[in-house]
């Protein structure tokens, strides 16, 4: 237990289950009441039923007098009737009997309590017959129906009787015109409230009915709830072994990603270390080259100079090759740092051209330059921007055999784009994907290839890192346009002091 608590999918699981629980349990509370609501419903509809039809049948007796009806053991004559009134012989001798509205609610109710068990009677503050007196829970109700005669609403109750439950239903009864054709000397006036017809009947098989529908719906969401809880135990139980394997996979790569550190930074101190080694002599073969080269050091004849010419330029390119794998090195630590400081656009531009320019005359090709849009200023890092033009310029010139190289500046409102245009070789589709990564190589034809170097691909780290963005359109034997776009302002630079 403490190993799944110890995890932040066992706490959630604990959340699940303190939350499931009762939420189960106010559904099961929930439901056991609309159980016992709807079943308590199904016994009122069914006691206005028995009540409507009765208060009906009253009505047409009431309209018709009275109705005669033939004498037999359960229909006795009506003592409460005017002696003349209560019974009648006809011609051939059969015995009638007249039932007036009150006496058939009582005919009706001792046949109803025989076949169903249901007691229906009239009953009112003052009854002729004693027998229909009020008891207390009839009372309330006629006094609750005589408190508001416009619209009686009806009466109804569970009461215990002896420890049976038993539903109490009433429902007013108005006095009609048609009463007034036996209360002759009634006063009530007519839609008064004279009585209530009352009913009682057994609830315990409505109560049964209910408690067995609570009892099976407990069931079902006990039964859900221990599914429920199952899924949750095998879906928490796979989530944290899941977790821990997760845990284990992160240490695992937090550690490997540490070692990947510790190498790389001693990459970095080994690259460091032994450029400054492999810088002094290239230097000094530079240097010495260079000398023999100018014939300082006596004269050399024209095959002497070119092979002199030659070492001077691999030297040259040897420690070109070195500042790149440096800044690689650098960008892979994340250890360029930005430093921002206002110059103008024309400024770098003609560095940029000085230092390409002796590469462009060495190969024949010609230098076009472009000035016109070289107005303004920009706040950025000078010597990363000039690094990717001295990138994308060497590029051109060391792949372009004839023609010429150029570089041009379109001024923006907010940035400054540099354009470097060559017409050498071209690149395809295929190989412009590729130009800017790590050390690609780049058919020239079906014999050879040709290596772009990793300058390119700093030039675009570079390019990303100043806020701005590289692009090339090429194609084969069209030459390359490289656009290289640099926002005025370093992104999150601090703000310049007037």
């Amino acid at each position: 237990m403490r190993g799944i608590f110890a995890t932040t999918t066992g706490w959630m699981i604990l959340l699940v289950v303190i939350t499931v629980v009762p939420v189960l349990a106010w559904n099961a509370s929930t439901s056991a009441e609309s159980i016992h609501a709807e079943q308590e419903r199904l016994a009122l509809s069914i006691a206005s039923a028995y009540v409507d039809e009765i208060v009906v049948a009253r009505r047409w007796v009431s309209e018709h007098a009275g109705v005669w009806v033939v004498a037999a053991p359960d229909v006795e004559p009506n003592p409460y009737l005017p002696e003349g009134e209560r019974e009648l012989e006809t011609a051939d001798g059969t015995r009638l009997v007249r039932v007036n509205p009150a006496y058939f609610v009582r005919l009706t109710d001792e046949l109803l309590a025989r076949e169903g068990g249901v007691s229906v009677r009239v009953t009112g503050f003052d009854p002729l017959n004693p027998h229909n007196a009020p008891d207390e829970w009839e009372r309330q109700a006629l006094e609750r129906f005589a408190a508001s005669p416009d619209e009686p609403e009806p009466a109804h109750a569970i009461v215990d009787r002896d420890g049976v439950p038993m539903l109490r239903y009433a429902v007013a009864l108005a006095h009609e015109e048609s009463c007034r054709q036996c209360h002759v000397d009634d006063v009530t006036a007519v839609g008064d409230v004279r009585g209530a017809l009352s009913l009682t009947m057994a609830y315990e098989p409505f109560a049964a009915t209910a408690d067995d529908l609570t009892r099976r719906s407990w069931l079902r969401i006990l039964a859900l709830g221990a599914l429920a809880f199952a899924l949750v135990g095998i879906l928490g139980s796979m989530l944290v072994r899941s977790e821990a394997r997760l845990r284990a996979a992160n240490a695992s790569l937090e550690e490997a990603n540490a070692e990947l550190a510790r190498q790389s930074e001693a990459k970095t101190q080994f690259l460091g270390t032994m450029s400054h080694e492999l810088r002094t002599p290239l230097n000094s073969i530079i240097g010495f080259s260079g000398i023999l080269s100018m014939g300082m050091a006596g004269d050399l004849t024209p095959e002497q100079r070119k092979q002199v010419g030659i070492i001077n330029s691999a030297g040259k390119q040897l420690v070109a090759l070195i500042n790149d794998i440096l800044d690689l090195s650098k960008i892979e630590a994340g250890r360029i740092v930005l430093v921002a400081e206002e110059f103008a656009a024309a400024t770098v531009l003609d560095g940029v051209v000085d230092i390409v320019r002796p590469l462009a005359e060495e190969r024949g090709l010609e230098l076009r330059v472009s000035s016109a849009g070289a107005e303004g200023t920009l706040y950025s890092d000078r010597r990363r921007i000039e690094q990717v033009l001295i990138n994308l310029m060497a590029n051109s010139i060391k792949h372009t055999d004839s023609g010429y190289v150029a570089i041009s500046v379109v001024p923006g409102v907010d940035v400054v784009t540099f354009v470097v245009e060559d017409t050498g070789v071209g690149l395809s589709a295929a190989e412009i994907e590729g130009i800017f990564k790590e050390f690609p190589a780049v058919a020239m034809d079906s014999r050879q290839t040709r290596a772009v170097g990793i300058g390119l691909m700093i030039s675009r780290t570079l390019a990303d890192l100043l806020g701005g963005e590289l692009m090339v359109e090429s194609e084969p034997g069209c030459g390359s346009v490289f656009t290289f776009r640099v926002p005025r302002r370093l992104p999150e630079a601090p703000p310049q002091e007037d």
